[in-house]
């Protein structure tokens, strides 16, 4: 059964990266939840890495290498809950604003006709 960097990898049709380039680091549960998600964003974020490295290659011949922990990915999908800015005084507080609250409301999972989930993200 192939992970899911390496499903990634199979959609960018270039293969897998050279040995030790990339590093995912750490493992699920991170959520409480049966699905592996923190794995799951982690394989996708480590293949932006990738593209990024692809597209340095492309410019200067060099490529670089890329890393991502299992718990970083997964507080990359609850990002917005995350976000703070200072108030008058200098103390963070989380920004809540009309704006945000409609985006939280469409970043949750919403359900496929073939049974599947589909979770949106927009940070």
């Amino acid at each position: 059964m192939k992970t899911a960097f390496e499903e990634v990898m199979d959609i960018r049709g270039l293969g897998v990266p050279a040995e030790g380039e990339v590093a995912i680091t750490g493992a699920d549960p991170v959520f409480s939840t049966q699905f592996k998600v923190g794995e799951n964003c982690a394989a996708v974020l480590a293949g932006v890495g990738v593209a990024l490295s692809d597209i340095w290659e492309l410019k200067t011949g060099q490529r670089q290498d890329a890393a991502i922990d299992v718990r970083a990915g997964a507080a990359a999908l609850r990002a917005s809950l995350y976000m703070q800015k200072p108030d008058a005084q200098g103390t963070f507080q989380p920004v809540v604003n009309p704006d945000h609250e409609y985006m939280i409301s469409m970043t949750q999972p919403w359900p496929t006709k073939d049974g599947r989930w589909f979770l949106p993200h927009f940070g």
